[in-house]
């Protein structure tokens, strides 16, 4: 994973050498969404939150790109809503995300200002990018950082075979949008991208349940009771007996993901001042 950031570094640079082709810088701004265990089709637009960036793009001709991103974002889900299938977990979280990216973009026609010409047209991207998360939860009024609080037994002697899982990973964004040329110096975008990550724990639930009094005895009671909020639920209408040791706490066979929704403004500086064609 480590090898990944010289990689990054190196394409900032080469995006930033203004010598051979037409460079822009733009911000970034949009909605994101988290796809995960505590997120379903039924209530996903309550977990839509925000984000913004900057980006660097390097035009290599009127149809290819290379850009480098970095967002910051906020995701997050739950399933301890009454209108949620699985709210019988009681589960919740949020987390910031910081990413880098690094992709190729393919414009399907030049665009250019002037109107004998296309002034918008479709993309698609793809590439790689480096992200770090730290999923929250909220209890009694505090949020408390979950992945030290080992949850399903990551890294307890108890659970040996549960490993814990790191905050900075790998990922495979994918894009499409529509390009517009606002003016001679300006682009607009409109973009939908999704990354494809390599962990399922976004959310900090991917696994099994543990023993709440074993997680407890190694990362304090605030673990003990975060490991299984299912007896916030009990009412004297209800009851729900602790979830048993070793059952799924979330779906070990599919990783998260999330959603970026969004804008981006460019400032293009050209070779030289007056292009026909731009990209």
């Amino acid at each position: 994973m480590i090898r990944i950031i010289p990689l990054i570094v190196l394409l900032m640079g080469l995006l930033t050498s203004v010598r051979a082709q037409d460079v822009e810088f733009g911000v970034n701004t949009f909605a994101t969404s988290y796809v995960g265990e505590l997120n379903n089709s039924l209530n996903w637009a309550s977990n839509i939150r925000y984000g913004s960036g900057f980006h660097v793009r390097r035009n290599i001709n009127p149809w290819w790109s290379v850009r480098s991103d970095a967002n910051w974002a906020i995701i997050a889900g739950a399933d301890n809503r009454e209108d949620r299938i699985s709210n019988y977990r009681n589960l919740s979280f949020r987390s910031a995300v910081f990413e880098i990216t690094a992709l190729a973009e393919y414009r399907i026609r030049p665009i250019t200002i002037f109107p004998s010409r296309h002034r918008m047209t479709p993309y698609v991207a793809a590439g790689f990018h480096l992200f770090h998360f730290d999923p929250q939860a909220k209890y009694k009024g505090e949020w408390y950082d979950l992945a030290p609080l080992s949850l399903e037994g990551q890294g307890l002697a108890e659970y040996p075979d549960r490993k814990p899982y790191s905050l900075a990973q790998i990922g495979i964004p994918v894009a499409v949008g529509m390009r517009w040329a606002s003016r001679q110096n300006l682009r607009i975008a409109l973009e939908a991208g999704y990354r494809f990550t390599f962990t399922d724990y976004l959310d900090d639930v991917g696994g099994f349940y543990a023993n709440p009094a074993v997680v407890a005895s190694n990362k304090g009671a605030i673990a003990g009771a975060l490991a299984d909020r299912r007896s916030e639920l009990n009412t004297a209408q209800s009851f729900l007996e602790p979830a048993e040791v070793g059952s799924f706490r979330g779906s070990p066979r599919w990783n998260d993901g999330y959603v970026f929704v969004g804008l981006s403004f460019s400032y293009v500086r050209f070779r030289s001042s007056c292009p026909v064609i731009t990209p």
